[in-house]
């Protein structure tokens, strides 16, 4: 009855309070997001930090089993990790899911949904301890050098990607000079096929 808005610092809709108030029905949940990288920054200050209405919305609660939740959460993750969206969205994960086909590893598939934690982390899904365990959520045969597969590469970033740099480098020079060569040749076939032309007239 004590019903108060989302802007009073003691109403159970205060963002703040928000975890609190979720977590009075999802205990379990409430204990995972407390512990993890979201819940700890939030703990210790950062009001920046997502909120169960973050992920979830306020009043338009999905399953989190249906289709328009798991895409719905990955766009959500872009609005705070602008560069790791990006990344995904390059690779065949992220390019799927932006066709709305989600089977395939959406965010949380890899690095969880409440208790996420940073890669060094040795809790982490993405630790190297245990990246082979979380590939094989969808990859049965998955073994360490499957699991050296990186789902945020950048073809931009020598220092991350090397090889994709230096391949994406390559390719480039080779289109231009495939593009170029045949640019050039199709011009000078083009000159002498009306000069043929215009002697045929004559």
């Amino acid at each position: 009855h004590d019903i108060r808005g989302t802007d009073d610092r003691a109403g159970r809709v205060f963002r703040a309070n928000v975890p609190a108030t979720c977590g009075s029905c999802h205990q379990g949940v409430l204990d995972k997001y407390k512990t993890g990288i979201h819940g700890v920054t939030r703990a210790a200050g950062n009001d920046k930090a997502p909120v169960c209405i973050d992920c979830h919305t306020a009043h338009g609660i999905q399953r989190t089993d249906t289709d328009a939740s798991r895409l719905g959460v990955t766009a959500e993750c872009g609005t705070c990790h602008a560069e790791s969206m990006r990344t995904y969205r390059d690779t065949f994960h992220g390019q799927v899911t932006r066709l709305w086909f989600v089977q395939v590893a959406t965010c949380a598939d890899c690095h969880g949904a409440h208790d996420i934690f940073p890669k060094a982390d040795a809790r982490s899904m993405v630790n190297a301890a245990n990246r082979v365990t979380t590939c094989r959520k969808c990859h049965a045969t998955a073994n360490e050098n499957f699991a050296q597969y990186d789902p945020h590469a950048d073809r931009h970033d020598k220092a991350r990607s090397a090889s994709l740099y230096y391949t994406g480098k390559f390719m480039d020079g080779l289109l231009i000079t495939v593009f170029g060569f045949f640019g050039i040749h199709t011009a000078l076939w083009l000159g002498r096929g009306l000069r043929e032309r215009g002697r045929g007239k004559k």
